[in-house]
């Protein structure tokens, strides 16, 4: 487990990230965003797993590390909820957006082992 020092050091390794103009987010990250703060008002514990860089309370940025299983990141959902014994997988896709092959064959996996997968899109929400 990384301590504050730790993580403070290894932000200060990375090179800082050039100014730019903020990028509006994607139709699929304003719904995760969207997704995250639902869950969250339900009581889960929600971790994003395909975050990419983060920015430290330095200003540092770091790059997240990835969690897979299945040789490389590639294919692994979004989110991962958790909540008392009770835990799941959430994929988001925008309207119309599809699972690619690599994210199918864990989907298979995950359901295999008994994981609860989700493919959640914001026809699945009416509130969005």
């Amino acid at each position: 487990m990384f301590t504050n020092a730790d993580l403070l050091r290894i932000a200060r390794t990375q090179k800082p990230k050039k100014k730019s103009t903020k990028k509006k987010a994607s139709p699929e990250g304003e719904f995760t965003n969207t997704l995250i703060s639902h869950y969250l008002a339900e009581g889960w514990l929600v971790i994003r797993i395909n975050s990419g860089m983060v920015k430290t309370e330095h200003g540092f940025p770091f790059f997240a590390y990835t969690i897979a299983n299945n040789g490389g990141h590639s294919g692994f959902p979004d989110l991962l909820l958790m909540k008392g014994n009770e835990y799941k997988l959430i994929e988001v896709k925008a309207t119309g957006g599809r699972l690619s092959d690599n994210q199918k064959r864990f989907q298979e996996m995950a359901e295999q082992k008994g994981i609860k997968y989700e493919v959640v899109s914001p026809k699945d929400f009416s509130t969005y």
